[in-house]
């Protein structure tokens, strides 16, 4: 069925159906049953629907400029959201766990599990923050331009921390100890157990302090 200028309709049914009907400038409408469902609907300039399922679902809906809408289960889900120019939203399920979200021009957000986790955090200029667990864990954590903490269980400790300009502190253990510590521009001490001891210490530009058991002692202490 037409009337121009402006109309179509069309219908079959051979053995299953199909639909379509359009308005000319604007509408599109279709319809399919063959074994399963299609559905598209278009209002141009700015809408898109569509809908699937074959065997499984796909959902999608679009308004440009801004939106964007994408829904699947086939045979796990996935999910998806945008709005332009700003956020992003992502959800899967296949078969474990991945969630990610976005908010140009500074936030980003992601979440996993599969099959343990890693969570990771920023907002840019100046945060990041990310947490791991696979098996054992990773956490690291930043703030520029001055901030940095890591920690590590991997099956033992390593943890750091600094705080430029100056500041540097870390600690291990694995399986034995190390410790380091500095201040610039003049601190600096360090101790470790592997499996004896070494002792340092340093004060520039004047003092240094050593201190050594491995198996026997060693002791040395200038002042320049």
């Amino acid at each position: 069925w037409t009337h121009s200028p402006h109309w179509t309709y069309s219908w079959t049914h051979s053995p299953h159906w199909t639909y379509s009907w359009t308005h000319s400038p604007h509408w599109t409408y279709s319809w399919t049953h063959s074994p399963h469902w299609t559905y598209s609907w278009t209002h141009s300039p700015h809408w898109t629907y569509s809908w699937t399922h074959s065997p499984h679902w796909t959902y999608s809906w679009t308004h440009s400029p801004h939106w964007t809408y994408s829904w699947t289960h086939s045979p796990h889900w996935t999910y998806s959201w945008t709005h332009s120019p700003h956020w992003t939203y992502s959800w899967t399920h296949s078969p474990h766990w991945t969630y990610s979200w976005t908010h140009s021009p500074h936030w980003t957000y992601s979440w996993t599990h599969s099959p343990h986790w890693t969570y990771s955090w920023t907002h840019s200029p100046h945060w990041t923050y990310s947490w791991t667990h696979s098996p054992h864990w990773t956490y690291s954590w930043t703030h520029s331009p001055h901030w940095t903490y890591s920690w590590t269980h991997s099956p033992h400790w390593t943890y750091s921390w600094t705080h430029s300009p100056h500041w540097t502190y870390s600690w291990t253990h694995s399986p034995h100890w190390t410790y380091s510590w500095t201040h610039s521009p003049h601190w600096t001490y360090s101790w470790t157990h592997s499996p004896h001891w070494t002792y340092s210490w340093t004060h520039s530009p004047h003092w240094t302090y050593s201190w050594t058991h491995s198996p026997h002692w060693t002791h040395s202490w200038t002042h320049s």
